[in-house]
């Protein structure tokens, strides 16, 4: 479904004015809404050519990516109208019958998982039947990556009822709010069509209820501790009083694009409150009701969860972690090779992070003072101006975009805030990706070094500006596109941390040009430096946790050990940080360990191209590659001409 990319926080060195969080999450963009499968969707971007020769074995290519997409988005409005506003223009209507005018969301029965398995076994065999050795070199490459995308799904559906598509940090309860919050509706048709898909989300929700049925009955349901706050949030975010007031946010943000039609002369006064009163009707008799249907519904399965712990508790626990990692990251690595690089790194960057320390100490009288002031020496800017000020310092180091890109910056309702990330970016349609969204989540109180990076992580040069730049190249070379089916994780999340890391330094670079604080311009470079590598080292123990948990077997009694050896002795911080990695595996490492794949793939560039090589070069082959697994992109070093 349309994808959302989340910005994660966590403090570790945490200072008094801000709100420590272990939720690290990024939130990359379209809206990820589970579809028939209520599995991920699962492997990378694909992109396929219109290749001169051979024909005929690129035609069977061709042909398997537009079932693939049409899988995917048949019996899914939300999916489709994320994916293109103009869906004929890639024959896709008519070939396969997609009516954005037919709304339905995709609902899950008791032969979900057969037919699911059935039709990924389908395209596996299709797959099978060209011939890789008659492929262009492109075809070739977007061969081998459909083949690793198809081979995870088929592995992943062997093991239907590990997937939680309710977890309480980014489930289907929150995240399906913010995909109607921010449809697009720019004519009649798309109101008429918004209100038929928010009429079916009694029957998703009925679907999804049935999953966590089956998952309680094959001994696989979540935790009590999880299964609560999936019921808090079920009771608080569609209430009557909320509704009966006109105070729903789902209310206010349609309002608002509805004024926007009747501004611009699209509909008139008397369609525009008829759609009002559908709305509310809608939201009252439907929404809320399937609401209240879903909570009652996981009150009962509460106590059938039989584990609290990581996922290697249960028998196939391990293994589908195994899959879980490979599918999401993109690295080939072995947990126990991960679990010794993130120790590698770890070590080396408290290391560092003494030395910065040290240095502090003796560059600032009051070093711990200076350490508090630091995070507010942007305080003068607004987001949109930080937004402009990194799209001007990448322009040395990173490939040009379309100058035309738009993006809004705008808050996360106060309703969604507890429950949703500090930013996240929502990937737009692939033919109107020069209109972007960041929401940013006011709530957790981010300071104006913490904004300056997550602006970095989810515009320029993280998710808008990574997405821009591939949807651009996607659409400049005439390419088929099935984006936003199947990504990477680790390609995407590990690029936005990448990115953010770099950022520290153009936020310092500002701090000099700005600010009179400090005397010695240096000192804005060794305080952001403190704070670039502090966040590394929580990324990176958080990631050893994620390992540990999920596939050693960590208790919470070991973990609330590790913890405290590093400085986080708070009981409920440790308790939330513990839940939440149990709840989200490999999320961490999406961001973490993508970042060191991106860092590794970077020194292998530095070797191959030798004097030839430049961050400008680097950027531009990472970029131009598109989603793909880390070995592949490695293996394509050599043959790379910008």
């Amino acid at each position: 479904m349309p994808v959302i990319h989340r910005k994660n926080h966590s403090t570790l060195h945490s200072n008094p004015s801000t709100k420590a969080t272990p939720y690290t999450r990024k939130v990359r963009c379209r809206l990820f809404l589970y579809a028939a499968t209520l599995l991920a969707l699962f492997g990378i971007s694909l992109f396929v050519t219109h290749c001169r020769l051979p024909k005929k074995e690129h035609e069977k290519l061709l042909q398997l990516s537009n079932d693939l997409i049409a899988y995917e988005l048949t019996d899914n409005s939300l999916n489709l109208h994320y994916t293109m506003v103009h869906p004929e223009a890639f024959a896709l209507s008519s070939r396969y019958e997609l009516d954005p005018a037919q709304v339905s969301l995709p609902v899950y029965t008791e032969d979900t998982v057969a037919v699911t398995a059935a039709a990924y076994s389908s395209f596996m065999t299709q797959l099978s039947e060209i011939d890789v050795h008659k492929l262009s070199k492109h075809d070739a490459w977007i061969y081998r990556i459909m083949e690793h995308s198809l081979s995870s799904s088929l592995r992943e559906v062997t093991m239907p009822f590990y997937g939680e598509p309710l977890s309480p940090s980014s489930g289907e309860q929150t995240s399906l709010l913010i995909l109607f919050a921010e449809y697009r509706i720019r004519s009649c048709e798309d109101a008429e069509r918004y209100l038929g898909t928010l009429s079916c989300v009694g029957d998703y929700f009925d679907g999804l209820l049935l999953y966590e049925q089956e998952k309680a009955a094959a001994g696989l349901f979540m935790s009590d501790a999880a299964v609560s706050k999936v019921i808090a949030q079920c009771d608080t975010l569609c209430t009557k009083e909320q509704l009966e007031q006109g105070s729903h946010f789902l209310q206010i943000t349609f309002r608002s694009r509805l004024q926007a039609l009747l501004d611009e002369g699209l509909c008139t006064e008397t369609e525009m409150e008829q759609y009002l009163a559908r709305n509310d009707a809608i939201l009252t008799e439907l929404v809320a009701p399937a609401y209240a249907r879903l909570a009652d519904g996981l009150f009962l399965l509460k106590g059938s969860g039989t584990n609290s712990q990581g996922l290697c508790h249960y028998e196939e626990g391990r293994r589908y972690y195994e899959t879980r990692l490979a599918s999401l990251t993109g690295s080939s690595r072995t947990p126990e090779e991960i679990m010794t690089l993130l120790t590698e790194n770890f070590a080396s960057d408290y290391d560092e992070l003494i030395q910065i320390a040290s240095a502090l100490t003796e560059a600032f009288s009051d070093s711990t003072q200076a350490l508090l002031t630091a995070p507010e020496l942007l305080n003068a800017y607004s987001p949109e101006e930080m937004l402009n000020d990194l799209r001007a310092r990448i322009t040395a180091d990173f490939p040009a975009v379309p100058d035309t890109v738009s993006y809004e910056i705008k808050p996360v309702d106060d309703a969604l805030s507890p429950y949703t990330s500090p930013a996240f970016y929502m990937v737009p349609a692939i033919d109107d990706y020069r209109n972007n969204s960041i929401y940013i989540n006011y709530g957790n109180e981010p300071d104006s070094l913490a904004l300056y990076t997550t602006l970095a992580h989810e515009g320029y040069p993280g998710h808008l500006y990574q997405s821009v730049y591939h949807l651009n190249d996607m659409n400049a070379d005439s390419f088929m596109p099935l984006e936003g089916i199947l990504s990477y994780g680790g390609y995407a999340e590990g690029w936005a941390t990448y990115v953010e890391d770099l950022s520290y330094t153009y936020a310092a670079q500002l701090m000099q040009e700005s600010c009179t604080q400090l005397p010695d311009s240096g000192a804005y470079a060794l305080l952001c430096d403190f704070y670039r590598i502090d966040r590394r080292i929580q990324l990176c123990l958080y990631s050893m946790l994620d390992v540990s948990i999920h596939y050693y077997g960590m208790t919470f009694e070991e973990t609330s050990a590790m913890l405290s050896a590093y400085g986080i002795s708070d009981t409920d911080v440790i308790n939330s940080i513990y839940e939440y990695i149990v709840e989200e595996p490999v999320n961490y490492l999406k961001y973490y360990l993508g970042y060191l794949e991106i860092v590794s793939l970077k020194d292998a560039a530095k070797e191959v191209w030798g004097d030839a090589y430049s961050d400008m070069r680097f950027h531009t082959f990472f970029l131009s590659a598109g989603p793909a697994p880390f070995s592949m992109l490695r293996e394509a070093l050599p043959s790379f001409a910008p």
